[in-house]
């Protein structure tokens, strides 16, 4: 997605940032989403107990929502340029996506699986997340399915009014979490999916009022889905509808945060340059990078974040070279 738009579309100071702000944001999601996975224990000390709570607990399951929000913005203004639907082209739309996510995760999966000891195409074509819930790599499924879905959720918002299509499918969505359940045993291997597609949906319509809506449809849209999900929250258990809504509360915050950073540029390029390889660090902090530290010595904090920021660095340089190839190979 081009990261700017005109003056014009900052229709929302908070969220008119989100573009040129976007990598800075997904550089600090990914940082707690390291943090939340690192194993981390609450410390004895109340303040550090705090801030352990905050960035290491809370942040690691807001930085996964964040990532779907910033995904449903981005593909929203990805064929938002185009006037009429007719002429976007999603054949091409759906291989720049398979492009960005497909080299680096093969390379990440088909090692960290032969390492194991464990390498199969049922393995690498995730259905063991699909069918047994195995969550080695559970947001690369997640988010692919969720490209499948964006076109067809773009297309009805168009013919239908992106207000409209939006509440519906968040109603949808909630309720068949609750449906879901009540009745299979299932639903506990894939529910760390089915409640992010709400912050999915979310970001394709905040693009949307973003684009084209005055300040008062976001504000509408915030006040909404926060007592939405609030509501949600009180009726059930379950613990993910929390996280939906503190991630609704706390996004603009943390965007206000991140355009104060932007004055501070060594501080906004170094989590603009973590955003640009949270994909790569992500499918190796999660798998390859324990993985290895455990086999070879033994697992350290320090080296875990140090090891996975340097071969995350070669693996994006890796894929970058294959995309450059690939692409001379096609011209």
């Amino acid at each position: 997605m081009n990261n700017e738009i005109t003056a014009k579309e900052k229709r929302f100071s908070f969220f008119g940032e989100l573009s040129s702000c976007r990598s800075a944001i997904m550089g600090i999601a990914i940082i707690w989403i390291m943090l939340f996975h690192s194993g981390i224990e609450a410390p004895d000390n109340i303040v550090l107990r705090a801030l352990w709570y905050l960035f290491v607990s809370f942040g690691g399951g807001v930085g996964v929502n964040i990532f779907f929000i910033l995904s449903g913005f981005g593909l929203y203004f990805s064929v938002a340029k185009y006037p009429d639907v007719k002429n976007i082209d999603w054949s091409l739309w759906a291989k720049k996506r398979v492009v960005r996510l497909l080299p680096s995760y093969l390379i990440v999966s088909i090692a960290y699986y032969l390492l194991k000891g464990d390498l199969s195409l049922y393995n690498i074509f995730t259905l063991n997340f699909w069918i047994d819930g195995v969550r080695d790599f559970w947001f690369i499924p997640a988010i692919a399915v969720s490209y499948l879905l964006f076109p067809f959720i773009y297309l009805a918002a168009k013919k239908w009014g992106f207000a409209k299509v939006t509440m519906i499918l968040l109603v949808a969505i909630v309720a068949g979490n609750y449906i879901f359940e009540a009745c299979t045993d299932y639903y506990s291997k894939i529910e760390i999916f089915t409640w992010r597609l709400p912050c999915f949906v979310i970001g394709i319509y905040l693009g949307e009022l973003v684009k084209n809506r005055p300040n008062w449809s976001v504000v509408i849209l915030y006040v909404v889905t926060s007592v939405f999900f609030a509501v949600s929250f009180l009726l059930t258990n379950l613990s993910r509808p929390t996280f939906v809504l503190g991630t609704l509360l706390f996004l603009p915050v943390l965007t206000w945060i991140v355009t104060i950073i932007k004055h501070t540029p060594p501080i906004f390029t170094t989590f603009s340059y973590f955003g640009s390889r949270s994909l790569q660090i992500y499918l190796l902090h999660v798998s390859l990078v324990p993985l290895v530290l455990t086999m070879v010595w033994r697992f350290d904090y320090v080296l875990y974040f140090v090891v996975t920021f340097i071969m995350s660095e070669l693996l994006y340089r890796l894929t970058s070279l294959i995309k450059i190839n690939t692409n001379k190979i096609k011209n």
